[in-house]
């Protein structure tokens, strides 16, 4: 029978005694076994990655998070959908983290929207010094791409999702000081009717 790829393979995580009752795992048994799936992080396909991902955050928890932020740039969608969450669960969102997310959210590494949502939503939960770095990354990707005269006249059509910039905003408003309601005010004037209404509505319900 040819063992399912999805599985890492390494040591039992639970010892069974001579009376036939499972004991805990060791210390060096759940290093051992994380060691293993590690490697599994690098594997060619997605689904023996994702389950990689999902298996080291359940054994390690916050000991992952160094494994979590790296698998931010890899090209699965899913797989970096799940990091974020095991980072968040993890109090992982340092400024590692964050440099990372910026880079999903500025488009230097690609990503979908459903991804680029779930990297704005995490910054919310960004730690220390790291929530002012959060911030500034929110703005950024708020900020209309070009402040020239000529584009203060005309509205900027995008394909930003509106879920996408309302989360952007929702969460600045939460963590960004002063300055995020002007900052949101100016993409208010420069996205299509829809989102305008309901940027507008945000901040008319912080008020």
């Amino acid at each position: 029978e040819v063992a399912d790829p999805r599985e890492p393979s390494g040591p039992s995580l639970r010892a069974t005694t001579r009376s036939g009752s499972s004991a805990p795992p060791t210390a060096t048994a759940v290093q051992s076994a994380g060691e293993a799936i590690t490697r599994l992080l690098r594997h060619a396909a997605p689904g023996v990655r994702r389950a990689a991902v999902a298996a080291l955050a359940s054994l390690w928890g916050a000991k992952a998070n160094p494994w979590m932020a790296g698998m931010l740039e890899d090209s699965d969608d899913g797989l970096r959908i799940a990091a974020l969450a095991a980072l968040r669960r993890g109090g992982g969102i340092d400024r590692e983290a964050v440099r990372r997310i910026g880079l999903l959210l500025s488009g230097a590494v690609p990503a979908g929207e459903e991804l680029r949502t779930s990297a704005a939503a995490a910054l919310g939960d960004a730690l220390g010094t790291a929530r002012a770095a959060a911030a500034e990354t929110l703005s950024a990707a708020l900020k209309p791409a070009s402040t020239s005269f000529f584009s203060k006249l005309v509205t900027v059509e995008t394909t930003e999702s509106a879920l996408y910039v309302l989360t952007l905003a929702r969460v600045l408003l939460a963590i960004g000081g002063p300055d995020a309601a002007s900052i949101i005010q100016l993409k208010a004037s420069r996205s299509r009717t829809e989102i305008r209404r309901q940027l507008e509505e945000l901040l008319s319900s912080r008020r």
